[in-house]
């Protein structure tokens, strides 16, 4: 949870703190309310969003960290069998997490405070539903008129149009007030309310949700001004308009869409600037590119890492395999592309080994992609902790794993693979355990003949490869 709260409120300062300096004094605000829509919406959605990528036991090399737990695979086992012994009974059955005693207080205020922004949000609604009910209504040019009694602005909910009885018999509404909130009924500006609103309810701690709701709001009344001035045509007669009603009272309820003048100067001003097709055109195709960016960086793919944390209870240290000599892998792999462990190659380069220098050929060494081997019943009982766990069987999720009729023996061969940190949810797996059976661990070793592999390690990551294959 913190994760995505930090994720999301980084999400919404970059896009609220862009809009601020490039689109908020701009005449674009048909964008504008997309942008401030999508805002909302990518901080909500994209944190939670966590592309993986599918089962596949092909080796990944993604940094020179990985490599040297690979090169020294003995000491992670051993921490992977300490911590097995510490967390799997000897029944095979995983004990479920303690709940904590005592609540902490920060939840019990998270608790109050949500109830009484719920319980505000459900009053507010109370009055408008029961403004509709007591009081005569009648349809308005698409719209339903709400006449109220006493004096007021109008003032819009959804499709209802609130206005003062007395002042609409006598007739003193202008044209351009109404003009106004019809604008407002037909954009649905109530809708963009709600959903804030809601938030709003959940995320009360977090400031940059009642500033995007100011932005908001004050961007319908823009749009409203907009279609008002298209309609008339005299943009004059309209702002003198706005001033002589500054000192009408208005209605206190945050979910309608009313006529509110304390950004008056912000909207005189907007009424007059002008800007060009061409440059909202530009503006919208950034803006599209920019969301882009954000949602690859909240949503990119995680690799994972090779299997460095086995389950097999393995207590003989494995040694590792002799290195093949350079004539050798010139003579077997001179035409494969080799990967590094730093960024000595790069990777769009695809350098094959016959192109690489003197040096730098005896610091390769072949990956010969040995797979652990099968594992014991209480060790396949283990993996039915769903909240560790994420099970592939021949490369499809398995979820429910629990209810399984697979047993141990099915299992030919396995691939556990610990997920970058970012790629992880509170309650969320933190290890992919890929399941070969038979047919598909055949595929796989095929796979793995046809495809070589090459690595080139840095200096350091070669003299302790040379060392432990010495001891």
């Amino acid at each position: 949870m913190t994760t995505y709260l930090i994720e999301s409120s980084l999400c919404l300062l970059v896009l609220l703190g862009t809009y601020r300096l490039c689109l908020e004094n701009q005449p674009m605000h048909r964008l504008k309310r997309a942008y401030l829509l999508g805002t909302l919406l990518l901080a909500l959605v994209g944190p939670l969003v966590s592309v993986q990528l599918p089962a596949s036991f092909t080796t990944v090399l993604p940094t020179a960290q990985v490599v040297e737990n690979q090169l020294s695979v003995e000491k992670v086992r051993s921490e992977a069998i300490a911590i097995g012994k510490l967390s799997t009974p000897a029944n095979g059955n995983v004990p479920e997490p303690t709940v904590p005693a005592e609540t902490p207080f920060w939840v019990w205020l998270y608790a109050v405070v949500t109830a009484l922004m719920l319980a505000r949000f459900g009053r507010n609604l109370f009055v408008l539903i029961r403004q509709i009910r007591v009081n005569p209504t009648e349809p308005y040019y698409g719209a339903t008129l709400v006449k109220l009694p006493g004096t007021g602005l109008p003032y819009t909910f959804l499709h209802y149009l609130f206005v003062s009885d007395e002042a609409y018999r006598r007739g003193t509404i202008e044209d351009e007030l109404f003009e106004h909130e019809l604008a407002h009924i037909r954009q649905r500006h109530s809708l963009d309310v709600l959903l804030v609103e809601i938030v709003l309810c959940l995320g009360w701690f977090n400031p940059l949700l009642f500033w995007l709701k100011g932005a908001m709001q004050r961007n319908h009344e823009f749009l409203a001004d907009e279609a008002v001035n298209e309609t008339y045509l005299n943009v004059p007669h309209y702002q003198h308009l706005l001033l002589s009603k500054l000192a009408d009272t208005l209605p206190n309820l945050s979910l309608t869409s009313t006529l509110t003048f304390n950004i008056t100067k912000q909207r005189l001003l907007m009424m007059t600037k002008q800007t060009s097709f061409i440059r909202i055109w530009l503006t919208g195709c950034s803006t599209a590119l920019f969301f882009g960016f954000l949602m690859i960086l909240l949503t990119g793919a995680a690799p994972a890492q090779p299997s460095i944390f086995p389950l097999k209870s393995e207590t003989t240290p494995r040694t590792p395999r002799p290195l093949l000599s350079v004539a050798e892998i010139e003579i077997r792999f001179g035409d494969v592309v080799v990967n590094a462990t730093s960024r000595e190659l790069q990777p769009e380069q695809k350098i094959k080994f016959k192109d690489l220098t003197p040096e730098q050929k005896t610091r390769v060494i072949y990956l010969e992609g040995q797979l652990p081997g099968t594992f014991n019943e209480e060790e396949f009982n283990a993996l039915k902790n769903a909240k560790q766990y994420s099970i592939w069987v021949d490369g499809k999720r398995v979820r429910h794993f629990d209810q399984t009729t697979l047993q141990a023996t099915d299992i030919v061969t396995y691939n556990i693979r610990r997920l970058y940190k970012h790629a992880r949810r509170p309650d969320r797996f933190h290890y992919q355990v890929d399941l070969l059976t038979d047919k598909a661990a055949n595929a796989f070793a095929r796979d793995l003949q046809a495809n070589p592999r090459l690595l080139l390690l840095t200096k350091e990551q070669m003299e302790r490869r040379q060392a432990e294959e010495a001891k």
